[in-house]
């Protein structure tokens, strides 16, 4: 039901980040550990969570699950995707102001 509400009891005690459950806090909390129990078969990088391993393992296998529908360029991140769509739409990712001369 918190996730209907809004509700967010749990709260980072480093960084204040809010969460609605308990097991996302103490997943959250592990990036502030030097732990690190996902390895790469491949090239041994290590990982925090299991989620960055799976992540990462598509550097090495290629895959590209998020296609473009206007022009077929493919991205195995949904944030490099999402970035591309602006290319498409003419969003400006940033702003005059931010750019560096």
């Amino acid at each position: 039901m918190k996730v209907h509400t809004g509700e967010k009891p749990y709260e980072c005690e480093i960084c204040s980040n809010p969460f609605t459950m308990r097991c996302h806090l103490n997943t959250h909390m592990k990036c502030y550990s030097s732990e690190k129990p996902y390895k790469c078969e491949i090239c041994s990088k290590m990982f925090t969570r299991e989620s960055d391993l799976k992540m990462h393992m598509r550097i090495h296998t290629g895959e590209t699950p998020y296609k473009c529908e206007i022009c077929s360029e493919q991205f195995g991140r949904l944030s490099g995707f999402n970035y591309h769509m602006k290319v498409h739409t003419g969003e400006k990712p940033y702003t005059s102001d931010m750019l560096l001369y």
